[in-house]
Parts: C-alpha cells; structure tokens; sequence
C-alpha cells in the first residue's frame, strides 16, 4: 500500500497569502528605511551647507569697518547693509595691522534663481523660466564682488534665503541662512535648514 501525502489547494492558498502577506511588510520596511535614510542624509547636507557658508561669511565679516573715515584711500565706508535688498553687503576689511590701509569695497551678493513668483518658486528645482544665466542648473548661492571681479563664495549651491541684519549701533551683523534640497524619494521630499548667526564686528 502507498501512502500518498500533500498539500490540500487551502493549504497552498492560505501558504501562499501569508508569503504574500510577509513579502509585503519586508518591502515596505525596506522602503521606510531607504527614504528614512535618504530624509537623514538630506538633512545633514543642508545642515552642512548652511553651516560652512556661514562659516566662510563670518570669518571675512568679523573684520568689517564699523566707521566712515574718507581722510583714508582709498575712502573708508563703514559696513552696509542694501536697503532694498537685505540679501546683500558691503564693506570694507584692514589691509594692514594698523588700519591705515583698506581693501576696497567688497560685496556679499545673494543670487537666487529659485525666487520668482510663479508655482515653482522656492521648490528646490529648476523650472521653466528660472535658469537666468544658461548654465542648465538653479543658480543658489553666494557671489563676492570686489574691483569688478566676481567669484562664487563656498561650495554649495543650495541657499534658499540669505539675510543680513545690521545693528543700530552698526557694531553687530546679524547673518541669517536658510537652504533647501530635493531628496530622491518617491514623492520628492523637501528638505531644510535654517541658521542665524550674530557676527560682532572687530573693527
């Protein structure tokens, strides 16, 4: 006599969904975790953008004249903030240990492509209309300008908002960054930073 065993069809259906079923919650853990990951490592890169150009802001900034003294050449301006456009800053640093000589005037300039006033303004991508200068990606950072010579200040190019904020004593600069950054998850998460800073001028 032969004993033939095996799986009924409830047996195997009821196997079957509860593979699925398993199957089903391992991807969607893997899933959580991987966007979870990315979220975190977003976040720490705009956290270090906005920390390393604040950085680099307040290191020149420190410096900065306070007064007005045009007996000097070239003439001494104290530390100004654009009246129109807080974004941006002008001032002048010693070239010498004693203060007789300066630099000429050096301007901190905010450039923002992400900033108009349609749906895809402050999104962290570029849309249709926003490249301004043609290089094919969204301009966001921080340009020094001194004797017609212009360069990008730091190494990110994520900035959403710069702020400067001077004192009505003008001995305190108030410097406040925001950055933004798409994450590549499946909804595109928008990641941000904010950071302010106060910069107590030294000259």
């Amino acid at each position: 006599m032969h004993n033939h065993r095996g799986f009924t069809l409830l047996e195997l259906t009821i196997s079957m969904a509860i593979l699925t079923v398993v199957s089903l919650l391992t991807f969607l853990v893997t899933n959580s975790s991987t966007k979870a990951a990315a979220i975190a490592e977003g976040k720490e890169g705009v956290h270090a953008a906005v920390r390393d150009a604040m950085n680099t802001l307040a290191s020149e900034l420190q410096l900065a004249a306070k007064t007005t003294n045009n007996a000097l050449t070239p003439p001494l301006a104290a530390v100004q903030v654009n009246g129109t456009d807080p974004g941006e800053v002008t001032f002048q640093i010693p070239d010498d240990s004693f203060g007789l000589r300066w630099s000429t005037p050096i301007t901190y300039r905010f450039v923002n492509e992400d900033a108009g006033e349609g749906l895809g303004a402050g999104n962290a991508r570029l849309d249709e209309g926003e490249d301004l200068d043609g290089d094919g990606a969204l301009t966001r950072h921080i340009v020094r300008v001194q004797d017609g010579e212009e360069r990008v200040l730091g190494l990110t190019n994520d900035l959403s908002d710069v702020q400067f904020s001077l004192s009505p004593n003008s001995d305190v600069l108030t410097i406040t960054l925001s950055a933004s950054k798409v994450v590549n998850t499946r909804r595109q998460d928008l990641v941000r930073a904010t950071a302010t800073s106060r910069v107590y001028l030294l000259n």
